[in-house]
């Protein structure tokens, strides 16, 4: 290899170290400032998940409460349908007692008149 090649070569490592160094040092005012930046985010973002967890928290209250009210008319209606059944039971029971003693009466009389 001749002499000129050698400088070349030379020269030119020189340039790639100046240019890591720059890129080094870009790297780091850019970390810096990211730093920053995250810092200045910081009470916002925090500010922000508060927030979020009271809406959470709201929702979630709301949903109880929902599913209590469901819960409440569901029984409600099972109570008035028992009820209503109950109701029905009775009026069906009256009739048969109230037909078994016609018949009764009826067979009665028909024995008392033969």
């Amino acid at each position: 290899m001749g002499q000129r090649n050698k400088r070349r070569k030379n020269k030119g490592n020189k340039e790639t170290e100046k240019n890591n160094k720059l890129k080094k040092s870009r790297n780091e005012t850019r970390k810096h400032r990211n730093k920053d930046k995250r810092k200045q985010k910081e009470p916002e973002k925090q500010a922000k998940q508060t927030k979020e967890q009271r809406n959470k928290q709201i929702r979630k209250q709301r949903n109880k409460e929902k599913e209590t009210r469901k819960k409440e008319a569901k029984k409600e209606t099972k109570k008035q349908g028992n009820e209503k059944r109950t109701k029905i039971r009775k009026q069906r029971k009256k009739k048969e007692t109230n037909q078994g003693t016609r018949k009764q009466y009826k067979e009665n009389n028909g024995e008392r008149k033969k």
